[in-house]
């Protein structure tokens, strides 16, 4: 799901060139000091894109919510500035005595792929400080909600180990999401986990697939190593990924990847491309050593 988060700045300018000389201007009435002043976090999305996947799983959103005063057990009112049909908002979130942070959960069973869904709310006059600008968050939320696909761009691309000779290669296809810069390879390794990635290029665009090459960025399933040298493959627990990965039986317990320029590469916009990434084989038997994930495909393995 991709998340493109606020920017503070721009609302500060947005604010700031908001305000009136009018010599009539009237301020609103002041906050209470009672006011529980309660804010849709900071940290929360303004744009979502979802997957096939996710909407099939869970088709909805949670915007993070929080408050100063948290004393007493309150009922909040949501209001809805506008929605496009389709988008489902709860008229309150509930906060309980002494909760300091809840829920907002707008559900969208029914909304279609390719459309973007728009919405604005916000939190009930009696419970915001509409004068309060704090990072922490403002009163306010306006988003939206865009279903979109992945689609195979390579097929069968073979991939396999270029010193490990008892690696057992193997076909997969490499896909992207539409709309975003983003990849997966799929079954990667034959570990029945997908590897996801953006691109790495100041060149990309997403309408020239010219310039889709550049750097593998993992994007999930990816632990970094304290100085940000390695990352090494986890599954959803950040347990490392085991896997059986060779013809003669030893296992693999680990996998990790040099993260640095130059060492973890791919090239889709050639009919006949390739790629490689720099590993760090972890086996059960105690074995450590070097190698290199290589894959390549030719034109007929080119979904055009």
């Amino acid at each position: 799901m991709k998340k493109l988060y606020f920017t503070w700045l721009l609302i500060v300018g947005a604010l700031i060139a908001g305000c009136s000389d009018d010599d009539n201007y009237t301020p609103g009435d002041p906050t209470p000091a009672d006011c529980m002043n309660v804010y849709f976090l900071s940290t929360n999305a303004s744009n979502y894109m979802l997957t096939p996947e996710e909407m099939a799983t869970n088709p909805s959103i949670t915007l993070h919510m929080s408050r100063e005063l948290t004393t007493e057990a309150a009922t909040v009112p949501i209001v809805v500035e506008y929605k496009d049909d389709g988008l489902q908002v709860p008229s309150s979130v509930q906060f309980a005595a002494g909760q300091q942070n809840a829920d907002l959960v707008i559900d969208f069973p029914t909304i279609e792929k390719f459309k973007t869904y728009k919405f604005s709310v916000r939190v009930g006059d009696d419970y915001a400080d509409h004068y309060a600008l704090s990072l922490k968050g403002c009163d306010r939320m306006t988003g939206s909600v865009f279903v979109t696909e992945w689609e195979t761009v390579i097929k069968d691309a073979y991939f396999y180990l270029y010193y490990e000779s008892d690696f057992t290669g193997y076909k997969a296809h490499i896909e992207h999401l539409k709309g975003v810069n983003k990849f997966r390879f799929v079954n990667f390794l034959n570990t029945g986990r997908d590897l996801l990635f953006s691109l790495y290029n100041a060149e990309f665009t997403l309408d020239d697939r010219s310039t889709w090459s550049g750097e593998i960025i993992p994007l999930a399933n990816a632990q970094y190593e304290d100085d940000d040298s390695m990352w090494y493959l986890v599954d959803d627990t950040d347990e490392f990924v085991t896997w059986n990965a060779t013809q003669h039986g030893v296992d693999l317990d680990g996998m990790g990847f040099w993260n640095e320029v130059g060492y973890n590469k791919i090239d889709l916009s050639k009919s006949q491309g390739n790629g490689y990434m720099r590993a760090y084989l972890f086996y059960a038997d105690g074995t450590e050593l070097w190698d290199y994930v290589m894959y390549y495909w030719t034109d007929e393995n080119v979904v055009k």
